[in-house]
């Protein structure tokens, strides 16, 4: 097989030798982190190096690739194909640098941690809030947009009118993922999930994990649920997956990123079940993995046009994701959280309305080779503090809890936008998390001066429900 594999690569190198040694060259880059933990001897397989690794390749090798041995072409023209294709090694590059330096560690250690125990009582009935304060928002959404059977008629919440109301009611929503992500890693901390902790978690799924994220058609929040949600499991565990298990999961993450914007069209009321049934699950996979007007188009199309015939944003958009939390009847002449220069691009790209700019492409737009350097330097000591803080801190309940909701929101980091990411971070489930385990804070049950534990804080401590967020 391997043979096979390098005649193949030297036939492509022959009739592509620009673009297919400079993809060759990224995917052997691609293979820096699994070596690098094959000569440490260790191999952490929830360390973010290696999602980024995976979704990176997916995006700025196997994408491309595809199209070339299929002769798919590209939506927008291939004249900067090389060029893109250097841009990509040369951020990875720079990503690796910050990454495996001391810069993320050094970060992670001046991070506050939640020392002390928690109520899980008062835990789970935060939860249950957010779980009931997204539902009350949903609803009010749907009312608001003509009742569930207008707002559902329509797929990947098309339905919905945002420009009936604000982003304070529309997001509230996501509450409810925010709520059972928290449920979750209450019971999950348990160690065994009794039938009655399925029933419960089952109930809370419903309304978020079971209707809005599914209906809804969001790749970002299925893969975030799908990751999120066995991470907590191995974490309440403290063990790691198997490599099977692992396989399984990525294969699953796989098919999300393939099928999801084929099938979400039919995940609607009054949706055509028969066409759905009748499509074929290869053709499907095949077009949605090389199809057109993709992440790879828009980030080639911006190499294309940007600085030459469009400006850079100057980070201009990262400035109005920490802003845009001021309501318009303040700010009538807030921005939108956008590029500001993303219509024009959109005009002279031919690019659909609904494609994302990847990482890569959100860089070079923001300000060329010095925005992919500035860029990726930020990324590889970000990811790495979030990576250590957990790793430093192995029984504290809220790191474990505000890792497993940070690192599957890589998708939404590379695939999208850093910025995208950001605002999917910051208004609701990082801050739901910290607020959780805030409030249901609870003081140490130790006595100092007799060093007994007093009657009240051992029941409770049998019972489960006083639980040591981090040793004292």
């Amino acid at each position: 097989m391997l043979l096979c594999l390098v005649a193949l690569s030297l036939t492509l190198v022959s009739r592509e030798p620009g673009p297919i040694g400079l993809l060759l060259v990224s995917g052997l880059l691609l293979l820096i982190p699994f070596l690098a933990a094959f000569f440490r001897g260790e191999f952490d397989p929830f360390e973010p190096v290696y999602l980024w690794a995976a979704l990176y390749g997916y995006i700025y090798v196997f994408k491309p690739a595809g199209r070339i041995v299929s002769g798919a072409g590209f939506t927008y023209s291939a004249a900067s194909l090389d060029k893109a294709l250097a841009i990509s090694i040369f951020g990875l590059l720079v990503f690796y640098v910050s990454y495996y330096s001391a810069a993320g560690r050094n970060l992670a250690r001046h991070l506050p941690v939640m020392r002390g125990y928690m109520d899980a009582r008062k835990l789970r009935g935060c939860g249950w809030f957010f779980v009931l304060l997204g539902a009350a928002g949903l609803w009010e959404y749907m009312s608001i947009s003509g009742g569930w059977r207008v707002f559902w008629s329509k797929p990947h919440g098309f339905g919905g009118r945002i420009d009936l109301t604000t982003a304070y009611v529309y997001q509230l929503p996501e509450f409810m993922i925010a709520g059972f992500f928290i449920l979750c890693q209450e019971r999950f901390s348990r160690g065994l999930l009794r039938l009655r902790d399925i029933i419960v978690l089952f109930v809370a799924s419903l309304g978020g994990v079971g209707i809005y994220s599914v209906i809804w058609g969001r790749r970002t929040f299925i893969a975030w649920v799908a990751l999120t949600l066995p991470m907590l499991y191995y974490f309440g565990k403290r063990q790691r997956p198997r490599v099977t298990t692992l396989m399984a999961m990525g294969t699953v993450l796989f098919a999300i990123m393939l099928l999801v914007p084929i099938y979400r069209s039919y995940w609607h009321l009054g949706a055509n079940f028969d066409e759905m049934l009748a499509l074929n699950p290869t053709e499907v996979a095949t077009v949605s993995a090389l199809g057109q007007g993709d992440e790879f188009d828009t980030y080639l199309a911006e190499v294309g046009l940007v600085p030459d015939s469009i400006e850079y944003d100057y980070f201009f958009v990262y400035s109005d994701v920490f802003f845009h939390w001021i309501p318009r009847s303040i700010w009538k002449d807030k921005p939108a959280v956008l590029n500001r220069h993303f219509a024009e691009f959109l005009g002279k790209s031919r690019i659909g309305a609904g494609s994302a700019e990847s990482i890569l492409g959100d860089f070079w737009a923001q300000l060329g080779w010095i925005g992919v350097v500035i860029g990726m330097l930020a990324s590889g000591i970000l990811w790495r503090a979030f990576y250590e803080y957990y790793r430093g801190s192995p029984q504290n309940l809220l790191a474990h809890l505000l890792y497993a909701v940070a690192l599957p929101n890589m998708f939404s980091y590379i695939a999208q936008a850093p910025w995208n990411a950001f605002w999917k971070w910051l208004p609701i489930l990082l801050p739901s998390a910290v607020f959780a385990f805030w409030y249901a804070r609870a003081k140490a049950p130790l006595r100092v001066a007799t060093g007994r534990i007093g009657v009240y804080a051992r029941r409770q401590e049998q019972q489960g429900d006083l639980v040591p967020t981090l040793p004292a």
